[in-house]
């Protein structure tokens, strides 16, 4: 009898070991699936980690000044289109070899004297570079992409922009350069940068100081007065119900489009006598 008792409480013991063994793997695993829950999900460890480096990556970001709001000008926007002419989106296309051209340009119909002769020079410019780099054979990939975007589209002037990116080479860099239009639609009369804007030293300063205002801290700094004199000569004017824009390309720290804004309370002092300002000043 004895031997027969001391047999039931060992098949116990180990009966009750089992059930022990088999409850702690539950709650092993479970942590182990949480913890992989954690860091998937971002929990502390992982959070904390992304957190340093999101800080270290906005902390090394160039600063942008903060700007304030744009604000129209009221004779700019007096003088909008009021329908005396629709504007339509015009699109060229090229490609054969090594060559992959593209360009899209305004043209403009309606109740304008000068439509044919408008139409044309805008056609011209959108085609500049595509027209002197032509379609004989290439040795290398050539690419040449032109985006327009009218700015000001006024009553009898019109300012547009075309946004040109050329590629000579497949491991060439895109070079960005900014080309803009001022049409007299009075005349049928494209202004040129001379016709418009008076440069001199006091024109270069009033942009260096909205570089500084309206750059990334990293870029500022390289635009100043004289390379502004330097860079204009091959830059670009436009205007918007804004303000006017000046647009022009530096090479340190690298190559780049720049494009500044002076108001035209800013601009005045730097407009000459030709008789389209009367549409802003």
């Amino acid at each position: 009898m004895k031997k027969l008792l001391a047999l039931i409480c060992a098949l116990a013991m180990v009966l009750s070991m089992s059930a022990c063994k088999g409850q702690a793997a539950p709650t092993q695993n479970n942590t182990v699936s949480g913890a992989s829950s954690q860091t998937a999900s971002g929990a502390v460890p992982s959070g904390t980690v992304s957190g340093a480096a999101s800080s270290a990556a906005e902390s090394s970001k160039p600063s942008v000044p903060s700007q304030a709001p744009r604000v129209e000008n009221n004779k700019a926007v007096s003088g909008l289109n009021n329908g005396t002419y629709t504007v339509k989106d015009e699109k060229y296309s090229y490609k054969n070899g090594n060559m992959s051209y593209s360009a899209s340009y305004p043209v403009l119909s309606g109740k304008i004297s000068n439509a044919d002769k408008v139409n044309t020079a805008i056609k011209t410019s959108a085609l500049k570079t595509i027209n002197s780099l032509g379609t004989g054979v290439k040795t290398n990939k050539t690419t040449v992409k032109v985006n327009s975007d009218v700015t000001y589209e006024g009553t009898g002037f019109i300012s547009l922009g075309f946004n040109e990116y050329v590629k000579l080479s497949a491991n060439a860099d895109n070079d960005h350069t900014l080309r803009a239009m001022n049409i007299n639609l009075k005349t049928g009369t494209a202004l040129e940068m001379k016709d418009l804007i008076v440069k001199n030293d006091a024109l270069y300063k009033a942009l260096e100081t909205a570089a500084k205002q309206q750059l990334s801290s990293d870029i500022a700094p390289s635009v100043t007065a004289s390379v502004i004199k330097s860079a204009l000569e091959s830059g670009s004017v436009y205007f918007t119900k804004y303000d006017v824009g000046f647009a022009f390309q530096i090479t340190k720290p690298e190559k780049r489009l720049v494009k500044l804004s002076l108001t035209y309370a800013q601009v005045k002092p730097f407009a000459t006598s030709n008789e389209i300002w009367k549409n802003f000043l």
